[in-house]
């Protein structure tokens, strides 16, 4: 008779696991793990939830003055944390109404006209760029809260002051083709208000802004379109100047000593003058393998004009030299950098040259052909993303101002081959890497940053 199952021996390996059974159950029966499960109140966990873990809150700081409980003027009314909505340009390949491109009422535009023509009107007292016997005290700078405002809607890409000793007014150009004008403080509060007017007579970024001393209310301008535009207050208009056929013009110069002739750098390395008695480009060359970005005339020479290039040269040119049309100059001094090259500005007495790149060195060239150079060396850094900081000469020889990390106004000396001094305030929400030195007002420095908004440094004197 065959055997059943039950009858069968039991292996080792059974005996073990009905052992190991029997005392698992003897443990949990010692945990009372099953009265813990039959109760009601008990939730079974979803299997695979994760764990929660304690994290910790980050509080986010903002540098905005609201938060920081310091009331910021607003004239314009307009808000200072958040740029204003930005409207398409009128399209017209000619002149444009001032009016048409106007971001505001009707009174308030008509009233700064004829606030700009008072002040033309009374340009001819200006004596040009002032003269210091010594340098300026650089523990006097200070920034009040109205002398901060938002000069345009967007991100700024250059400013300037209006070379005009009666009134603090100040230009500014924006990535969307906006030009805003601040009528800063001013010893003539009653006169002069403190708004900010906004213009659109560009389609694209303004990459050039420059304003004759002679004519100290006429902004030209130029921008990635290819167009020149000149403000014309007797007339209203942004006049229409020149425009290029397809290239972007990328930097514009008026020579001190003559205010006909507009020097404009357009496209990969070409340098065009226009001459405003004749209306038209005059002449043209190609100096560099890619685009200008900064051209200026040595003050004791007006003959020396240098220029900086994103082909990596600064280079310095004789006009003398350069007559015949279309030629390829030979420049009579050239620098070379690894990166592009931002700025090449005489000093005010043109016997020194400051060449400004990427990175944490500033070239100074000096001498009777400026042969001699040597390195002055950055302390502080700009932020990588900011990668046309210019250093700018002040009202002598003797300092260079930057921007730099933190929202700080970088002083570098230039005697000394090193920075000496910071400017620093709670009021600056913003990194500034557009300066510009009021040309008839000793200490009034201006620097701009990308969001758009202005930082005027004064000293005591005003």
């Amino acid at each position: 008779m065959a055997e059943t199952m039950d009858e069968l021996p039991m292996t080792e390996y059974e005996r073990r696991r009905l052992e190991n059974i029997k005392r698992n159950g003897d443990m949990l029966s010692s945990l009372n793990i099953n009265s813990i499960l039959a109760d009601p109140s008990f939730k079974r966990p979803r299997p695979g939830t994760p764990r929660e873990w304690h994290k910790r809150v980050y509080e986010r700081s903002r540098s905005s003055l609201r938060t920081k409980g310091i009331p910021a003027s607003n004239p314009s009314g307009l808000s200072y944390d958040k740029p204003c909505k930005v409207t398409t340009p009128v399209s017209n390949n000619g002149p444009i109404t001032m009016r048409n491109v106007y971001k505001g009422d009707e009174e308030s535009h008509y009233s700064f006209v004829e606030r700009l023509r008072a002040v033309e009107m009374n340009s001819g007292t200006n004596v040009g760029r002032v003269s210091v016997q010594e340098p300026v005290k650089l523990e006097s700078f200070k920034l009040e809260s109205e002398n901060v405002t938002r000069i345009v809607p967007d991100d700024a890409t250059v400013i300037r002051f209006l070379p005009t000793s009666d009134t603090n007014l100040v230009v500014g150009g924006s990535r969307s083709g906006f030009l805003g004008v601040w009528e800063a403080t001013s010893r003539d509060a009653d006169k002069f208000g403190k708004a900010v007017h906004f213009y659109r007579p560009h389609s694209s970024i303004i990459y050039g802004i420059s304003v004759h001393p002679f004519s100290p209310t006429k902004i030209y301008s130029c921008c990635g379109d290819g167009l020149l535009r000149l403000m014309n207050i007797g007339r209203e208009e942004f006049d229409l100047l020149y425009s290029s056929s397809g290239s972007a013009l990328y930097s514009v110069y008026q020579p001190p000593n003559d205010a006909n002739s507009t020097y404009i750098g357009e496209g990969l390395g070409g340098l065009n003058l226009y001459d405003g008695r004749a209306g038209k480009i005059a002449n043209s060359w190609l100096l560099h393998k890619d685009r200008i970005n900064s051209i200026d005339f040595n003050p004791s020479n007006t003959y020396v004009v240098a220029t900086a290039s994103s082909d990596c040269q600064a280079c310095l040119w004789d006009l003398r030299k350069m007559n015949n049309q279309h030629l390829v100059c030979k420049a009579f001094k050239t620098f070379t950098h690894k990166s592009s090259i931002h700025s090449a500005y005489f000093s005010p007495s043109g016997s020194c040259l400051a060449i400004s790149s990427w990175g944490h060195k500033i070239a100074v060239l000096r001498g009777a052909d400026f042969e001699d150079n040597y390195v002055i060396h950055r302390a502080h850094l700009g932020y990588t993303q900011i990668s046309c900081s210019r250093a700018i000469w002040g009202w002598d020889d003797t300092y260079l101002y930057m921007g730099c990390k933190k929202r700080r106004v970088e002083v570098l000396s230039v005697p000394q081959g090193k920075t000496t001094a910071t400017l620093e305030s709670s009021l600056v929400s913003s990194l500034s890497f557009q300066f510009d030195a009021h040309p008839c007002k000793v200490g009034m420095l201006v620097g701009a940053s990308s969001s758009g908004k202005a930082f005027l440094w004064t000293t005591c004197d005003y």
